[in-house]
């Protein structure tokens, strides 16, 4: 079975602006909303302190067993719970409380 045809959703080189790789680290809440944090874009300009940002991607690096996902066209991050070959990932449930957990992500910019 072959793959489907890809497409380029953003292309970071296509008008010379620099693409940015910055690792930053936060705490869930205790009442995650499904579908994922909205405003994400904004607390990572806060965070990386570089002026306007548009954020391409996150990528998970230590997240204390949950995967992370950006959904870029609703500007939420997402939280996953981590899966095996038989089970694949699920979003975390509604309300669920994710307040002792660390999640350390790279964020992809221009």
């Amino acid at each position: 079975m072959a793959l489907g045809t890809m497409t380029v959703a953003v292309r970071s080189s296509h008008d010379n602006r620099p693409t940015f790789f910055d690792r930053v680290s936060f705490d869930g809440d205790a009442n995650y909303p499904i579908g994922g944090y909205s405003g994400f874009e904004a607390l990572a300009q806060a965070a990386i302190s570089r002026g306007a940002v548009d954020v391409i991607g996150v990528i998970g690096q230590g997240c204390e067993g949950y995967d992370v996902s950006y959904d870029r066209t609703n500007d939420k991050l997402q939280v996953w719970r981590t899966g095996d070959a038989d089970n694949p990932k699920d979003e975390v449930p509604d309300a669920t409380n994710l307040s002792a957990v660390t999640f350390n992500v790279v964020v992809v910019s221009r």
